[in-house]
């Protein structure tokens, strides 16, 4: 039992490290968002980072909005993908 804890564990945190996708109405890529925070448009440019303290900075390193205790996805999305 313990070493079938141990596994589900591992995998989970394999999940946890990949990236993230945010995908439009017909399941294409539109961007992907790394584990570290980086976020990347679907051609993989950097388009902007989201740091561990919540700041929001564009691909040129400009302080763009803060989003402490938000999920990356959300908010990625609200920084640079609504319109």
């Amino acid at each position: 039992m313990r070493k079938i804890i141990t596994i589900l564990l591992l995998l989970m945190s394999f999940t946890a490290m990949s990236a993230q996708t945010i995908k439009d109405s017909g399941y294409r890529a539109v961007a992907y968002i790394k584990s570290d925070g980086t976020i990347q448009d679907s051609n993989y440019r950097t388009i902007g980072y989201i740091k561990s303290d919540g700041r929001v900075q564009d691909a040129s390193y400009r302080t763009i909005g803060y989003a402490n205790g938000i999920p990356l996805r959300w908010a990625a999305f609200f920084f640079f993908f609504r319109q």
